[in-house]
């Protein structure tokens, strides 16, 4: 196993990732809702029924809800792949914390992306739906904060299915 200070330092490293990604969705949203709530030329609410922009929120974030639920499953074919011709020592696990590095920052920007944007679209036209999907995509981000439990789960999941 890699020695247990680098591992744990990996993990923090990959937390405080999250919480920034996840910092600046929350930061970027309360600022839009302050300026819509107090800025004079703040554009009006959308009209009644969806439009294009809150139709183009809602299949991105979609495509993002299908691909964090895929990108797991991926990234541990692969990773399995790769491991299967290392024997259980230092290079296997270091293979293995960086294939959950990866799965975990591409699954934080992935919501991410989706959450601005529908922050940028209910800037633009007042739409809770538009601010509701970035909401969702926190409450997923926080569902699937990294831990040392994750990662280990991570690893019995690659290493039983060997």
């Amino acid at each position: 196993m890699l020695h247990d200070s680098f591992q744990s330092t990996q993990i923090r490293l990959v937390k405080l990732i999250f919480l920034a990604l996840m910092g600046g969705v929350f930061a970027f949203a309360a600022t839009a809702f302050v300026m819509r709530a107090v800025g004079g030329n703040a554009p009006a609410p959308a009209a009644q029924g969806f439009d294009v922009m809150v139709i183009a929120v809602l299949c991105l974030w979609g495509a993002t809800t299908v691909s964090i639920l895929l990108l797991p499953g991926a990234i541990e074919n692969a990773t399995r792949r790769e491991w299967e011709g290392h024997a259980e020592d230092t290079a296997a696990d270091a293979i293995l914390l960086t294939r959950w590095r990866t799965l975990m920052i591409l699954r934080g920007a992935l919501l991410e992306g989706a959450a601005l944007f529908g922050v940028v679209v209910y800037f633009l036209n007042g739409s809770p739906i538009a601010l509701g999907v970035a909401g969702a995509n926190l409450v997923l981000m926080a569902m699937g904060f990294p831990s040392q439990s994750g990662f280990e789960s991570f690893l019995e999941r690659v290493r039983r299915q060997r």
